[in-house]
């Protein structure tokens, strides 16, 4: 199976260890990843349209400068855990992929002509999407099987943002996990491969569901892409009309919904 991996920024410890582990597994010929150049314009543009200026120098500082969401718990295994047991190399995508042999690439976006010339070449079964933005059409036509994604939530439920604390709004035990899918041209509403749900523990936090959803993603997305490999895993569509989308809270919502999970936790 060839695949091409996109990425958001190079440091991300996601997108790094999905490289590593993708491009050492037999079977599977991880051919070019494609990074999302950094700094841009257009880029703060589109972030801040979608959240607020505090929760955009939030994810800089995360996933830009630490490479992950957030400094771990005492005894809580974080992505850096699994980066250290599995030996992930270098300090960045492109370390990774000299040490796999992949092809590296910097675009200005997913979308762009350089982009879609680099993956047309690459005629790759399957895109794995790490993040970056969103994804038109022409991407999406590209691979044979499609572009696969972790979604933060529970499909076909909570698609959109922040389905993370959406739930805990609502009646009833939050229904928290991960979803990975296929991306069609609406809003998480492609073909279900798998889904993880999962429910609060002591002392979790906003902070502490995030890092639990990057593990969980990370895993998932692995186990997607060997079951589609394999064959042993097969897309099944969403009903339409079994979820809605969610938007960005408001930080005061936000807020509202973050002292509710910290109670509903203990």
């Amino acid at each position: 199976m060839r695949i091409a991996l996109l990425a958001p920024v190079h440091t991300s410890m996601y997108a790094r260890l999905l490289a590593w582990r993708l491009g050492r597994a037999d079977g599977i010929e991880l051919t070019d990843v494609l990074l999302r150049a950094p700094f841009q314009a257009e880029r703060l543009r589109d972030e801040l349209r979608l959240t607020t200026p505090g929760r955009v120098l939030a994810k800089v500082v995360g996933k830009v400068l630490v490479g992950s969401l957030s400094a771990p718990r005492e005894g809580e295994r974080s992505v850096r855990d699994i980066a250290a047991a599995e030996g992930l190399p270098g300090s960045s995508l492109r370390d990774v992929c000299a040490a796999i042999g992949a092809r590296f690439h910097v675009v200005r976006n997913h979308n762009d002509e350089r982009s879609l010339a680099v993956l047309r070449a690459a005629s790759p079964d399957l895109i794995v999407f790490a993040g970056g933005g969103l994804l038109r059409a022409p991407v999406l036509a590209i691979p044979r099987i499609g572009v696969l994604n972790a979604h933060a939530g529970a499909l076909p439920r909570y698609r959109g943002m922040d389905v993370a604390l959406w739930p805990i709004l609502e009646d009833g035990p939050p229904e928290l996990g991960v979803t990975v899918h296929l991306i069609d041209t609406g809003v998480d509403t492609g073909p279900i491969v798998l889904v993880e749900r999962f429910s609060l523990e002591p002392g979790d936090d906003h902070a502490a569901v995030m890092r639990r959803i990057e593990r969980i993603g990370l895993e998932l997305m692995h186990r997607a892409v060997l079951g589609l490999r394999d064959g042993t895993l097969t897309p099944t569509p969403q009903p339409a009309d079994a979820g809605r989308q969610h938007f960005v809270m408001h930080p005061a919502i936000a807020a509202i919904a973050a002292r509710r999970l910290r109670a509903l936790a203990g």
